[in-house]
């Protein structure tokens, strides 16, 4: 789906394509490999009761692979829990108050952020490390009076046409890039299955900085807009995304492209949207 002929003309002059990692060159379809608890006065069910009601609302594809790791381990949300002032953290996670507790759930850089990261033990961090090696996505939890009271690790397989796209997209002589808001390790896992070398992988980005590295590489391009000068001589940049994080830099790039099986914020934004998600699409352009 092509929002105009202005950006179907323009789609000949991309030079430099970026590349979301989840639910992009991934399938986004998450399974929840692993969950460590550790809480000193919960038990693992009560962990995963709260781990699991937070994760309800969010959108995000690791939210809905752990509300099915908790189905498969018989967990269900008590009724009586009640949960207010439920918030997405923008590349972190979300936060929110289970029963007058701040219960927060997101990745190294939110637990980073606001000083827990340290007290995760030394057995757990050990396991962490293997996670990450597999190229996971990886995660905690933390509640007001309990601390960090568990980790978990999700992850999900590369999509089927990505390396031999990427590849094609080189012999055309278009750069690519991933960028991504996951960890260092777990991006260049995926990396390595589509043929990215480390130089073109962004990891542990903030939407905000996915953002300035679009129009970082926008900065050398001549004036004027792409509906103004379809035909001009730029080296126009593609960004191409699923989520609500990639949202700000999917409007930013000469052209934005979303994935049909995405979050809706990023297909209002794009100005192409591939329906069936195949990223092969983008060659026929």
């Amino acid at each position: 789906l092509i929002k105009g002929g202005a950006h179907l003309e323009a789609l000949s002059l991309v030079k430099h394509i970026c590349f979301d990692k989840t639910g992009t060159l991934t399938n986004g379809e998450f399974a929840l490999l692993s969950l460590e608890d550790f809480a000193k006065n919960m038990s693992r069910k009560e962990v995963f009761e709260h781990l699991a009601l937070m994760e309800e609302r969010a959108s995000h594809p690791v939210a809905q692979a752990i509300l099915t790791g908790a189905r498969n381990e018989k967990v269900s949300i008590p009724k009586d829990t009640e949960l207010e002032r439920h918030t997405i953290v923008a590349g972190e996670g979300v936060l929110g108050i289970i029963n007058g507790r701040e219960v927060h759930v997101g990745n190294e850089r939110m637990f980073g952020r606001i000083g827990l990261l340290k007290d995760v033990p030394e057995t757990v961090r050990a396991k962490v490390e293997s996670w990450k090696g597999l190229g996971g996505t990886i995660g905690y939890m933390s509640i007001e009076g309990e601390g960090i009271v568990c980790a978990y690790c999700a992850a999900d397989g590369v999509r089927a046409e990505s390396a031999s796209v990427v590849s094609r997209l080189r012999k055309c002589g278009i750069e690519v890039t991933m960028l991504t808001g996951d960890n260092r390790d777990a991006a260049l896992a995926v990396g390595a299955q589509v043929g990215l070398s480390e130089q073109e992988i962004q990891s542990k980005l903030l939407p905000e900085e996915k953002l300035a590295f679009i129009e970082s590489l926008s900065s050398g391009c001549t004036g004027g807009s792409i509906l103004s000068n379809p035909c001009g001589q730029r080296r126009l940049v593609m960004m191409c995304g699923d989520g609500v994080n990639d949202a700000p830099a999917l409007a930013a790039a000469d052209i934005g492209v979303a994935m049909g099986a995405g979050a809706a914020l990023a297909m209002e934004t794009a100005d192409v949207t591939l329906l069936d998600s195949n990223l092969e699409k983008l060659e026929y352009s």
